[in-house]
């Protein structure tokens, strides 16, 4: 595709040069890495992404000849979807998980599972995804789930709600507290 009308837009890294890195695999697929996993985005068909290593910069190539309010509105969300993800390979995001009610309770298997009661007769059982932490096991009632991918992250944070959902009047559930 040839740009008419050629825009750019930089985002400087030099900061976190040396914990974050991106790498662009084919023509649209970007990939972020940190201390807290890899982040996968895919570029739209419009927009050209060029790496300059030498002075951590990320360019952001685009023509916005022919819808120009829906280009920059793909843009500033593509901007703010690369600033959020590298946010969380380098620092994690974090959700804290707690229930309540009688015969409501955590189990853990090392990092790898959960085993959720949830006052019915056959507990459930969850495998943690690839990429995500069990943090701060506190206690049977309440821990921390942290990972570099929100969309991950969130989805497995909802699984875990689905199996008591929160009723503010009995107080009893599996609450999420985003942190």
């Amino acid at each position: 595709m040839l740009y008419k009308n050629i825009k750019k837009i930089s985002l400087n890294y030099q900061i976190y040069n040396k914990f974050l890195s991106f790498k662009i695999k084919k023509i649209n697929f970007l990939e972020i890495k940190g201390f807290f996993g890899v982040v996968s985005l895919v570029i739209p068909d419009f927009i050209r992404i060029k790496l300059n290593k030498d002075k951590y910069i990320l360019y952001i190539f685009f023509d916005d000849t022919k819808n120009p309010k829906y280009v920059n509105r793909v843009i500033k969300q593509l901007y703010n979807t690369i600033i959020f993800s590298s946010y969380g390979v380098l620092f994690c995001h974090l959700i804290s998980i707690n229930i309540k009610g009688i015969g409501y309770k955590f189990e853990f298997d090392g990092n790898n599972s959960i085993t959720v009661f949830s006052g019915k007769t056959l507990p459930y059982l969850f495998e943690v995804p690839k990429g995500l932490r069990v943090l701060e096991k506190g206690n049977l009632n309440n821990f921390s789930l942290g990972g570099g991918n929100y969309s991950r992250l969130i989805s497995f944070a909802f699984k875990l709600q689905s199996v008591g959902k929160p009723n503010k009047y009995k107080e009893i559930g599996i609450y999420l507290n985003k942190k």
